[in-house]
Parts: C-alpha cells; structure tokens; sequence
C-alpha cells in the first residue's frame, strides 16, 4: 500500500440494496487499511440497475462485485467478457466491465482457441495433456 500512494484517498463502494450488507463490511475493511470509504447504493432493490451503472465507463464506478450466472458456464465466457473489442465505452450493456485490453492476451486466446479446434486433448501445445478437473497435468511425449 505505501509504494501505491493511495492511503486517505476515498474509495466509493458501489452497490444494489442486496449486497449492502457486504458491501459495507468490504468497506470496513479498507477504511482499517487507511481509506476514507463511502458506500453508494444504487437502483434500491434493482439489480440491473445497478448492474447498469457500473457496467457504464462514463461513470467512472472502479470496482464492482456482482456474479454471473449462465445455462453453461464453459471456458469459452471468460474470454468473451475481457477481450479488448468486448469493451463498449460509455454503454450500460457493456460486457466487459473491468474494461480489461491486452492485445497480446487477445493473440494467445485466438492462438489456444485454434490448437482447441484441431487438438481438443492438447490446447496448449505444450506437450502437456489435460487430465481431468481434479487431476494434476502430466507431461506427455510429443509426436
């Protein structure tokens, strides 16, 4: 925190009336760390409301905590809500809400997505063979 300069800045914790309970406990603990905290509820009981607000960049909301839930929750929705061109500025539909680009990182997703396609076993061309969930990775011989 010290090499960050940001002790005493204010810190506003954006929120929905159901997760203010949360929201004001995270806020407790910033403020033992130093930082003048405020909590703001928006929409009261709405969550899209404020879902909405903090999705939109022109709003300036830095951080938000809220969860996602999806039919299928594959591997393939972590990349769709972080990839530079899922970014919309100043839009409350806005996917990617922690305005996340990295060119780079954009490159390796298309890159793994590509050996995905054509090695379903093998995505990371690594010589490393995915297991099982619980599992460890093992090294397998490259052919």
């Amino acid at each position: 925190m010290a090499q960050s300069h940001t002790k005493g800045t204010t810190v506003t914790v954006w929120t929905f009336v159901g997760f203010k309970g949360l929201s004001e406990y995270i806020g407790s603990v910033l403020q033992r760390l130093g930082y003048p905290i405020r909590v703001q509820v928006i929409g009261g009981n709405d969550f899209f409301a404020f879902y909405h607000y903090v999705t939109d960049s022109k709003n300036r909301a830095q951080a938000a905590g809220y969860w996602n839930v999806v039919p299928d929750p594959s591997s393939s929705e972590l990349p769709a809500l972080t990839r530079c061109d899922s970014f919309t500025r100043n839009d409350p539909n806005n996917l990617n809400t922690a305005e996340f680009c990295d060119p780079t990182i954009d490159t390796r997703i298309d890159e793994a997505r590509a050996k995905l396609a054509t090695d379903p076993a093998r995505p990371r061309g690594s010589g490393r063979r995915w297991i099982g969930p619980s599992s460890t990775r093992r090294r397998s011989s490259r052919s």
